[in-house]
């Protein structure tokens, strides 16, 4: 499997994802401290040069007006299947399990993204195993259904949410190991 890095995507593609990530993170209501750490660290992982992380960080307290524009950008990226991944993550991670507001947006995103509903649907399996939360869904089987649904795995490599689980997240260390190619 080929390795997919960060670099191998333009500055503006990396900003776009993450302003869409920043502006999901707001639309939960109150920014915290450690969101904002948070954002201000995937910016630096994602190799962002100064303007753009600015952009990022502004997306937090006001919202891009132009989020379906920018998220439309994103469809011919590699990148889409890691936003989705993200976004499903962030919506399980405190109960396991997406409200439907939630699932109605994300089919809406994947719509915009030009992700198709196995995909979306293996996509979101794999958010809600990666929750800490979740007790009914195993990383092992939500793997095999993203390699079912046809998700490059090598792109999904990429996303903010492993990145910013893997480093104390036991199902998140075990993607990492999974689709990271073998030295």
């Amino acid at each position: 499997m080929p390795s997919v890095h960060l670099t191998d995507f333009d500055e503006s593609e990396r900003a776009d994802y993450l302003v869409v990530v920043a502006s999901m993170i707001a639309a939960h209501g109150t920014v915290t401290s450690q969101d904002i750490f948070a954002v201000r660290e995937l910016c630096m992982r994602y190799v962002l040069g100064p303007t753009a992380r600015g952009r990022v960080m502004a997306a937090m307290s006001t919202p891009d007006r132009e989020f379906e524009q920018i998220i439309s950008h994103l469809a011919g990226s590699a990148l889409k299947h890691s936003l989705l991944l993200d976004l499903a993550t962030m919506g399980c991670l405190h109960d396991g399990r997406l409200e439907e507001s939630e699932h109605t947006t994300l089919c809406h995103i994947s719509k915009l993204l030009g992700i198709d509903e196995p995909q979306r649907e293996a996509i979101i399996g794999l958010g809600r195993a990666l929750s800490r939360a979740a007790t009914d869904v195993s990383v092992e089987t939500a793997i095999q259904a993203v390699n079912e649904a046809g998700v490059p795995t090598g792109a999904i490599g990429v996303a903010a949410s492993l990145h910013g689980l893997g480093s104390d997240h036991e199902p998140a260390r075990e993607l990492m190991t999974t689709i990271q190619p073998k030295a």
